[in-house]
This record gives structure tokens, C-alpha cells and sequence, in this order.
């Protein structure tokens, strides 16, 4: 079944994730993390949700490995 969630902007991964902008702007241009999931828009960055619901799953089982 397809996410049927808008994407999201910055301002709701910023919130959802709890990091700032220079975070997610560092990421990105690092190839690495949340940062790099991002698709861009015109001029704006946007995420599919499934993608950092996926990330998110991603992070929690490489920190229990740990």
C-alpha cells in the first residue's frame, strides 16, 4: 500500500526529528543521514515518509547492533 502522507518540508522533519536545519543542510550535503533522503522540488527539499519511517527503523536496529 502506498503512503498516502504529503511529503514533508523541512520545518516538519526539523520538528519530527528533533535537529536543526544546519543539521539536516550538513547531511546533505554530506551524502549521509536524514540529509541525504531528501528529493528537491523546485528550490525546496522535500521527504517521503516512508523514507524516514524507514530511515528511522534503520537507526534503531544499527543502535541495538551496537
Amino acid at each position: 500500500m502506498s503512503d498516502t502522507r504529503p511529503m514533508a518540508g523541512m520545518a516538519e522533519i526539523c520538528a519530527h526529528l528533533h535537529l536543526p536545519k544546519s543539521t539536516i543542510y550538513d547531511q546533505r550535503h554530506r551524502g549521509v543521514g536524514i540529509g541525504a533522503l531528501a528529493i528537491k522540488v523546485g528550490r525546496h527539499l522535500r521527504w517521503r515518509w516512508e523514507d524516514v519511517d524507514r530511515w528511522l527503523d534503520e537507526q534503531q536496529t544499527a543502535g541495538d547492533a551496537a
